[in-house]
Order: C-alpha cells, then sequence, then structure tokens
C-alpha cells in the first residue's frame, strides 16, 4: 500500500504536526521530539506565506503564534541559538517525560 503525504498548505503541515504528535505517543527519542518541535516551529512560516495570512485573522494567529514561549523555545533550538540535551526521565510508554536542559 502506497501512502503519500502532500506539503503545500498550511493543512499538510499541521497534519505532519498530528503525525510527529503520535510518533511521540508511541516512541520517546531525540529523532522525534526534534522533528515535532521542528514541524511546530515551522508551521507558522507557512501560514504567513498562505493566502489566509492576508486576512487580520491570518495576521493576529501568526503574531499571537510567534509570541507564544512554547514557539520561541522551538525557534531557539531549531535554529540553533540555543543547544539543548533531550533526557527522558521514564522509557516506559505513556509515563515518560520529555526534560530540555540547556547546555549554555
Amino acid at each position: 500500500m502506497k501512502i503519500t503525504h502532500e506539503f503545500s498548505t498550511p493543512r499538510n503541515i499541521f497534519e505532519k504536526l498530528i503525525r510527529d504528535y503520535e510518533q511521540l505517543d508511541i516512541r520517546v527519542n531525540g529523532d522525534n521530539v526534534f522533528n515535532f518541535i521542528s514541524t511546530a516551529y515551522h508551521l507558522h512560516e507557512w501560514i504567513k506565506n498562505a493566502p489566509i495570512h492576508s486576512s487580520q485573522q491570518g495576521k493576529r494567529l501568526v503574531k499571537r503564534a510567534v509570541g507564544e514561549d512554547c514557539i520561541k523555545l522551538c525557534r531557539d533550538i531549531i535554529t540553533a541559538k540555543k543547544t539543548y540535551k533531550i533526557m527522558i526521565d521514564d522509557p516506559r510508554p505513556k509515563m515518560n517525560r520529555i526534560i530540555l536542559k540547556n547546555r549554555e
């Protein structure tokens, strides 16, 4: 069975974010955490380049998202402004907690 994922709209990126989250729900590891963080951060860029951004609602959405602390943290990790060590404190599924330790 062939599965195709299209990446041409913000909706497609949001769907990828959901898939990344589902992967984290199955298995927490550094790669899955980084993929989720990267997709979460880049979603607002897709919205900025979409027709919805020309509306007031779209502009408010992007402005608010960029100002959120969690998105700022994602930006810092993705753009290598800060380096982090990802620690998983409990290897059991559904019990683990992700800890990002600043390596400054």
